[in-house]
């Protein structure tokens, strides 16, 4: 029993010189990691928030060109209905007015 008892000792002697010689951080230099931390946490945030705002933005651009091609050709169809409007002479009764127009 005195033998373990004297490699339990020597294994403490050892670890505390281990420790002695070992630089250990001092409080102000754990102080300053744990106020670099939200800083850090900080950037990320920021760095995630414009990342998800590109695809976003790149949505509303294709919905005000989707919007932008929509109302032209709405434009065109709403031409095409006031020119069929706008005859004086339905499409089958024009070659009629064209031969009497002649004669």
């Amino acid at each position: 029993m005195s033998d373990f008892k004297d490699a339990i000792a020597a294994f403490r002697g050892s670890i505390r010189h281990q420790g002695d010689q070992a630089e250990i951080p001092g409080l102000e230099a754990l102080a300053r990691r744990q106020q670099a931390r939200p800083v850090r946490w900080a950037v990320t945030a920021a760095v995630v928030l414009i990342l998800g705002a590109i695809p976003v933005s790149y949505e509303r651009t294709r919905e005000r060109q989707r919007a932008a091609e929509q109302a032209r050709e709405d434009a065109v169809l709403l031409e095409k209905v006031n020119a069929g409007l706008s005859r004086t002479v339905p499409r089958s009764l024009e070659p009629l007015l064209a031969w009497e127009e002649t004669q």
